[in-house]
């Protein structure tokens, strides 16, 4: 076969596979005529198999059985013989549909002189018959076919027992029927009206519960994957104390039950006996006892399990003197697949037990639920979890008071392989979307360039930065489960510490080296301001070693850091000099308008950096590990943006001009200023809620921000793009710097305001997604409050640029004081009386004391602006949008959600919105441009 050609093998097997269909189909054919050595031949088979005696009466049976699957078998062969064959002939290599002829270009490229046909050919309809003929053969005798009026019906007895949910805790039930009798309540129906079964069938069952069921009788039924009911006459299985632990509180019978502690709850169809001596799912115990696995059982059984829980030797801490209180008051206030939530309200110390399965994965944590103070925290802390009485879970509550107790099942196995899963996919989005740029896009000259390149350089770092945000989502889920609280914390301290010195080494030197070189392309100009920005902070990164490690050493010597944290931190400091250059390379490529190198090298880092960072925690290194693989990614980034810098733009070179950098240090000094001020406006919130209502508070804001810090990647990407643009303008054509600015606006605000108003009806299910239940309602109502800053943000982030195009660097600096004062004392004076809300209040508010200073600059150094011609068509169709939610919501919130869109878009075109100033340019650079005809009457331009 190896001396064969491609089409020679292919022609070979394509015979091969069909003579070997006709022999099996011409055997069956025989055996219809000869059938006797066939019957023979399966009642060999029957007789060396004690599984197919259970299935098959004789041989003759066995072979009418097995002839209908070996004629499908021939077929499939025969088939599949003539398909490959079919794909070697002329007839087959025909095109159905999709035929088309490749370009010039492409051919070009290809260096091929062939018309491409791409489409689908004869020879693929057939392949895909096949197998799905194939498929549904196999599976559709699988696929039962029953009315489903069925499930509607509910036996007395079941509706019995689901009523008794409603008025008792959580409870299970079990059956007592004799070996050989009919099933009286089938193990796992009871899922279907949520009634709990000690039992199970065809489930994944743990040995340890196994074992424990073992002790009350021999489990036999495991053979066939079920955990058994309670056999008749073993009574006493029904009377042993592992029995009330389970806390079957029902049993289900056809028998009589006369152990003392049952009475007869319901006799109808079925008997139901109520076992009164259940063991509640929760209780309240004040003292423990250890046990090893010889005698734990008997430790257990001799125990008054109701004073007493008993733990594992091997997991079991020290045990604390038992106080016996009077108050032990115990609820399960939620009960889920994956969690439950057990109230607490206790005058002594002791052992919360639930009596459900211990398996690892679940983690429990406490929290106060005594009255406090208007505006004061709750604070959320994790507890030990250890198997209690053989199979259960218990947790040791050391102060009185009234508590609620939360247990979450959190598998890291589960968690690392969706991990893994999320940035495979991730990664090959990137490579699809890299080879998918390179192939179809191509820069363009003439009427509209301008804005088709505005519109890449947003559009494409947008799109890369919102995957970068859901990577660190998905990796930040990640971390705070394998850190323990500690560990998340000096890992944040580390990072914060890096990410203020970082704000001063770069000075404020990659916007400026972006507005130089916009103004003036060439290669010569670039290598002096990039060369001198290079070395400028390579001298400011020097001058900070020393400060960093003063000021970690004086954290170190107070104690509020350990080694770790020092290590982690000297780690950043070398990676700040990488990070540097990356940041150096990054802005020559956003001055020449090509933001979507730095922006997909960043993704691509993104998804390296997370998949080692999940390496480093797995194997136990800790967040110094991450620290490490910051460094290591920093280090490859520059690398790349280097490589590419010089393929694309220019080979840099290091030239020294001190002239030159005094002047960018002054030049930049205001915009370090200025981003050390916004830092300090965005997180002093934060600083402030941690102080007084502690970090449950915070949480519950940091939440809600998540959706606030990703939604503020549209501006900051789109002003990003347009602000090379506008720094040309600035100094060349002052009216089209107004006439940008004006269409900035218009854009940012058409896509700000139905964001704001379907985020704020969405709160509810949004949060719901990130965070679960434990989020609601206290993010909700701070998410309804955040968004709506993202119309006046959108503003602020625009003008800001606007701001250093015409060089007012010096009025933003006076600008941001006066918004980091005014958010500090309005949080200062309102978080402690309103809590977190307050701060989402003041959050708003602050923009506004941003927005002010912005107007009065605006008007004085640019132009007067006509704000209610450029807001008012898209704040009524937001309003109508609103309307929409308010008046459809109540009933479906998912066909408010897709009227409300509509709606907005209408509003839109009705009020002229897409035909308003430069718009028309915006839609002629857009492929829907086309289609503007039909919207606004005219032809597309």
């Amino acid at each position: 076969l190896r001396r064969l050609t491609y089409p020679d093998s292919a022609r070979l097997g394509g015979w091969a596979l069909a003579i070997l269909g006709l022999i099996v189909l011409a055997v069956l054919l025989i055996s219809r005529v000869w059938s006797a050595p066939f019957i023979d031949f399966g009642q060999r088979v029957i007789a060396g198999s004690d599984l197919a005696q259970a299935a098959f009466g004789d041989g003759g049976q066995f072979w009418s059985y097995e002839a209908g699957r070996l004629l499908q078998f021939g077929f499939m062969l025969l088939g599949s013989g003539l398909v490959l064959l079919l794909a070697l002939s002329p007839f087959g290599q025909r095109t159905l549909i999709g035929a088309v002829d490749a370009s010039a270009e492409e051919k070009r490229l290809a260096d091929q002189d062939y018309t491409w046909s791409v489409g689908l050919r004869v020879w693929h309809g057939a392949a895909l018959l096949l197998l799905v003929l194939d498929l549904w053969l196999i599976g559709f005798v699988f696929n039962p076919r029953v009315n489903p009026s069925l499930l509607e019906f509910r036996p007395p007895a079941v509706e019995w027992l689901t009523r008794r949910q409603l008025d008792q805790q959580p409870w299970r039930f079990t059956t007592f029927q004799l070996p050989d009798e009919q099933k009286t309540y089938n193990a796992n129906l009871g899922m279907w009206d949520w009634n709990q079964d000690v039992r199970g069938y065809d489930s994944i069952i743990p040995k340890q519960y196994a074992e424990y069921m073992s002790q009350l009788q021999t489990q036999g039924d495991l053979l066939y994957n079920r955990i058994a009911p309670i056999y008749a006459p073993n009574v006493a299985a029904l009377d042993d104390p592992l029995f009330d632990l389970l806390g079957v509180r029902y049993v289900v019978t056809t028998q009589e039950i006369t152990n003392p502690g049952y009475w007869l709850a319901y006799d109808g169809e079925v008997k139901i006996y109520e076992n009164v001596d259940a063991v509640p799912r929760a209780l309240f115990v004040p003292q423990a006892a250890v046990a090893d696995e010889g005698n734990l059982w008997d430790v257990i059984r001799s125990q008054d399990l109701r004073q007493t829980v008993v733990l594992d030797e091997a997991s079991a801490p020290d045990l604390p003197d038992a106080v016996f209180g009077e108050k032990r008051d115990v609820r399960v206030s939620s009960y889920g697949l994956n969690g439950a939530e057990v109230e607490v309200d206790v005058d002594a110390p002791g052992w919360l037990v639930l009596n459900d399965a211990h398996f690892t994965g679940w983690r429990a944590y406490i929290r106060p639920l005594a009255a406090v103070d208007e505006g004061a925290g709750i604070n959320e802390s994790e507890l030990p979890i250890y198997r209690a009485n053989g199979n259960f879970r218990a947790v040791y509550v050391a102060e009185p008071g009234w508590y609620a107790v939360r247990f979450h099942y959190t598998p890291m196995s589960f968690k690392l392989g969706l991990y893994a899963s999320f940035l495979a996919a991730i990664f090959l989005l990137l490579l699809v979307g890299w080879w998918a740029w390179g192939r179809y896009y191509r820069e363009t000259e003439g009427e509209g360039a301008h804005v088709r390149r505005v519109a890449k350089n947003s559009l494409v770092p947008m799109s890369m930065s919102i995957v970068n945000k859901f990577i660190d989502y998905a990796f930040a889920l990640l971390y705070l489960r394998i850190l323990n609280p500690a560990g998340v914390g000096a890992y944040t301290f580390a990072v914060q510490f890096y990410t203020l010195f970082e704000i001063i080494v770069r000075f404020g030197l990659g916007t400026l080296l972006t507005r130089e070189l916009a103004r003036k392309k060439d290669a010569d100009n670039a290598n002096q301001f990039l060369g001198n920005v290079i070395v400028l902070r390579t001298i400011l990164w020097a001058m900070a070693l020393p400060v960093m490690a003063f000021v970690t050493w004086l954290y170190w010597q107070s104690g509020s850091i350990d080694n770790a944290t020092v290590l982690a931190i000297g780690i950043f400091a070398l990676a700040l000099f990488f990070s540097n250059l990356s940041d150096a390379f990054s802005s020559t490529f956003n001055a020449y308008e090509q933001m979507e190198y730095p922006a997909t090298v960043a993704s691509f880092m993104a998804v390296a950096r997370v998949a080692l960072g999940a390496l480093v925690l797995v194997i136990g290194w800790g967040f110094v590990g991450l620290a490490l693989v910051s460094l290591v990614m920093n280090i490859v980034q520059s690398i790349w943006l280097y490589a590419l810098l010089r393929k694309h733009l220019l080979s840099p070179h290091i030239r020294t001009d001190w002239k030159l950098q005094r002047w960018m240090l002054g030049e930049s000094y205001p915009l370090m200023l200025n981003n050390l001020l916004a830092t300090a406006f965005w997180r002093i919130d934060v600083l402030i809620l941690t102080a007084v209502v502690g970090v449950y508070g915070v949480g519950l804001y940091s939440a809600a921000y998540k959706y606030i810090d990703g939604l503020n990647v549209i501006p900051s990407y789109f002003t990003l793009a347009i602000f090379p643009v506008m720094s040309r303008f600035a100094s060349d054509s002052p009216n089209t710097l107004l006439r940008t600015y004006k269409l900035a606006l218009r854009l940012l605000t058409i896509i700000a305001i139905p964001i704001a108003v379907a985020v704020f009806f969405l709160a509810g299910p949004l949060i719901l997604i990130l965070g679960g239940t434990d989020y609601i309602p206290g993010s909700v109502i701070l998410l309804r409050i955040l968004v709506l800053s993202i119309p006046i943000g959108f503003i602020n982030s625009v003008t800001h640029y606007v701001l250093i195009a015409v060089g007012q660097q010096r009025f933003l600096t006076r600008a941001f004081i006066f918004g980091v004062i005014f958010n500090t004392v309005g949080n200062l004076i309102f978080i402690p009386r309103y809590g977190a809300p307050a701060a989402a209040v003041i959050t708003i508010m602050s923009e506004f004391a941003l927005l002010f200073p912005f107007y009065y600059a605006v008007r004085k150094h640019v132009a007067k602006l006509p704000w209610f011609d450029l807001l008012w068509r898209q704040a009524l169709a937001g309003a109508l949008m609103a309307a929409t939610f308010v008046l459809v919501g109540p009933f479906s919130l998912i066909l408010a959600t897709l009227l409300a869109g509509g709606v907005y878009l209408l509003g839109l075109v009705i009020t002229g919105a897409h035909k308003a100033g430069d718009m028309e340019a915006v839609w002629a650079a857009l492929p829907l441009g086309r289609l503007r005809g039909v919207i606004g009457g005219g032809t597309a331009g």
